[in-house]
């Protein structure tokens, strides 16, 4: 059976992990947020500035693999996500991972059209009131130990209330798979709620990459990789600097435990307006 995990990212820069085992038991396995008892190891930003970006590392016992995202703010503006999978010692040598990504748009009336390029990548194509005109593009990197199967779009439009419930909508999707090989049908095209798919079999890597409008330069892979290099030495320069360690404290080990601390400490900072949906249900 395929393992799947699924990783989220809403064109409003919202970005959480999804796991789950095995594709055709998603509603015991599919994972919404990373939790103790579903076998994380551990989990957590490694470094992180607010400004810049960082990295964050899933130590995923239960699925057998360690997902590092590399999240990266242009300085020519947009931002870009590197997502890689590393099987870990006890993975099965051909086991195959399923990755979900998905964009959803929740205001109505705005609506984004996807493409599946196949050797050209995905690419979306949008406008919003307060991005103006944007694109979404989703690249593989080769990988010597790693093999792309196959990439599906499915898009779709469901009412604007329901964008929050993308979960279970993937849910629905996945139980109405018939292949054996486990892929949503691919049927790309124009819709508020997309869902790409990618299976992959060992070491994976592919990149998601956004630009605007307001963006001075369409962002790369190539950018990407340098940006996040300069995010990083920037954060550990930074972090030296400002947190010098004293005494006994000067060992990398403890200079890693420091740098994770405080990566943790801002990476959950959350900054939310506008309206929210309250349960008054228990206030009855």
């Amino acid at each position: 059976m395929p393992t799947v995990k699924q990783v989220y990212c809403a064109v409003s820069v919202y970005q959480t992990l999804f796991f789950a085992r095995n594709l055709f038991t998603c509603d015991s396995d599919l994972r919404h947020t990373c939790e103790q008892d579903e076998g994380m190891a551990g989990y957590g930003w490694t470094n992180y500035d607010i400004r810049i970006g960082g990295t964050h590392v899933v130590n995923d016992t239960g699925n057998h693999v360690d997902l590092v995202t590399q999240f990266s703010k242009s300085t020519a503006g947009g931002w870009g996500l590197r997502v890689t999978s590393l099987p870990r010692t006890d993975a099965a040598s051909h086991e195959r991972t399923t990755i979900f990504f998905y964009i959803g748009l929740e205001m109505v009336g705005e609506t984004l059209e996807c493409s599946n390029g196949l050797s050209e990548g995905i690419t979306c194509a949008g406008k919003t009131s307060q991005l103006g005109n944007f694109n979404v593009s989703i690249w593989d990197h080769q990988s010597d130990n790693g093999t792309a199967h196959r990439t599906s779009v499915r898009s779709l439009t469901v009412a604007t209330e329901n964008i929050w419930q993308a979960k279970s909508i993937l849910s629905g999707e996945l139980k109405r798979i018939t292949s054996q090989e486990g892929v949503l049908e691919n049927q790309a095209g124009q819709g508020n709620l997309h869902f790409v798919q990618k299976q992959f079999e060992g070491t994976f890597e592919f990149d998601v990459l956004f630009s605007s409008n307001s963006s001075l330069q369409t962002l790369t892979s190539d950018a990407l990789t340098r940006e996040s290099s300069q995010a990083h030495a920037e954060f550990q320069n930074r972090f030296r600097l400002v947190y010098a360690p004293s005494g006994t404290f000067q060992t990398e080990e403890y200079a890693k435990f420091s740098q994770h601390l405080l990566s943790n400490l801002v990476g959950g900072i959350g900054y939310f307006h506008g309206k929210s949906r309250v349960d008054a249900s228990s206030a009855e």
